[in-house]
């Protein structure tokens, strides 16, 4: 299936380009779109007081905003609505900050007048574990009146037959499984783990959205070939460690998962064959 999003992506971008519009376009303009749901999807997993046409209303109301900003600051400024016109940095700005600050305000100001009171206690049991049948258990427990009629060999026997033997990756479920019902029934945990996200979020976000580019806008700072060439490699220092930490060290942390799949379909396969 990734393959095949992988094609299906790679196709509408060659069309995309084959009819001038090039991705850095498609980049831009989707902010535009999806930025009145940034608010209200927020709030979804943050504020129990969001109803639910304050969710909607925010999302549509933010997206006309943008498509409107974006198309009038296009034509103001350039006079004509075009690819180029449109891919511009004031009309795709003056889009994406409509769109979120619409769907935050109609959000907000429609869900305020009539709270909801949502309990996020709920969620807690979306991924509950549910008990684990020891292996045979089931069948032992069929077996029951009939165990009491065959003598000690024969009940041997039948116990044997009885057991399931479970496939390690099942087990490793289960496991899972019970961990994430351990962490949910500790709430203060949780509560740690949401705030010292939320802090290094805003850190970053301030960092990356303020601290360095606001002051480099402001005082109209022309690059030299050195600090270049140091925005560069911190550019491509950065890439290889997204790829690490986003491609690389998830299969590394479930490389036991891997190869208990490979041995039981693969390896199984082949024992079978034999």
């Amino acid at each position: 299936m990734i393959c095949f999003f992988g094609l299906v992506m790679a196709a509408f971008a060659c069309i995309w380009n084959a009819v001038g519009v090039d991705l850095g376009w498609l980049f831009l303009v989707m902010g535009l779109i999806i930025g009145g749901a940034v608010f209200p999807a927020a709030f979804t997993l943050c504020w129990k007081g969001q109803t639910r046409f304050g969710a909607i209303a925010g999302c549509l109301g933010g997206l006309v905003a943008g498509v409107t900003a974006w198309l009038v600051q296009a034509h103001v400024q350039y006079g004509e609505l075009t690819i180029t016109s449109t891919g511009g940095s004031y009309p795709t700005l003056a889009g994406n900050v409509a769109a979120v600050l619409t769907g935050l305000l109609l959000s907000f100001s429609i869900s305020i007048i009539k709270p909801d009171d949502f309990d996020f206690a709920i969620t807690r049991t979306i991924n509950s574990a549910s008990p684990v049948a020891t292996p045979g258990s089931e069948a032992a427990s069929e077996s029951e009146p009939r165990e009491e009629s065959l003598d000690g060999k024969e009940k041997e026997g039948k116990d044997q037959e009885a057991v399931v033997d479970e496939l390690p990756t099942e087990l490793a479920e289960d496991r899972e499984m019970m961990e994430d019902a351990e962490v949910l029934r500790d709430p203060k945990g949780l509560q740690r783990t949401f705030y010292l996200a939320l802090i290094l979020s805003c850190v970053l976000s301030f960092i990356m959205d303020f601290l360095i580019p606001m002051p480099m806008f402001f005082s109209h700072y022309v690059f030299s070939k050195g600090f270049f060439v140091g925005w560069v490699v911190i550019g491509f220092l950065w890439v290889f460690f997204a790829v690490f930490t986003c491609g690389i060290l998830p299969i590394a942390e479930t490389w036991q998962f891997w190869r208990m799949l490979y041995g039981e379909t693969i390896g199984g396969k082949r024992k079978s064959r034999a």
